[in-house]
């Protein structure tokens, strides 16, 4: 099926248009993600993004298959994301298990409005 510009995939390694095949190919996940979705309280937004930008920041970087992370946030309802890219699902896992990094995003805990949601994604594609 199409639908404007997008196709539609029939499987895992085969393109369609309708009924025309297309094209076949290997997908790959060539990064991994880790999604924290949270809200910051309002009087606490200049303090977190410091505290992401001066602590959290270098603490990951220190994490062995960091590629980078960012911290996103609508400034008018004060939710946030942190999206922090990975050069494998093993290292990803194992950034999890770092003492040093766990402590770090504890002492960001006072900042946050609600208990953050977490999600894992593999990269399927890059744009720009």
């Amino acid at each position: 099926m199409v639908f404007g510009f997008f196709y539609i995939f029939k499987d895992r390694n085969h393109l369609y248009l309708p009924g025309n095949y297309i094209s076949s190919f290997t997908y790959q996940h060539d990064m991994y993600a880790r999604v924290i979705q949270f809200s910051v309280l309002p009087e606490f937004i200049s303090e977190a993004t410091v505290y992401f930008k001066s602590t959290i920041g270098p603490a990951l970087k220190e994490q062995k298959g960091f590629v980078s992370s960012r911290l996103l946030i609508n400034d008018t309802t004060y939710q946030c994301m942190t999206v922090t890219l990975w050069e494998s699902q093993q290292t990803l896992h194992a950034s999890e298990s770092s003492i040093y990094l766990k402590e770090i995003l504890d002492q960001m805990l006072p900042y946050i409005a609600i208990k953050p949601l977490i999600g894992y994604y593999a990269n399927a594609a890059d744009i720009g």
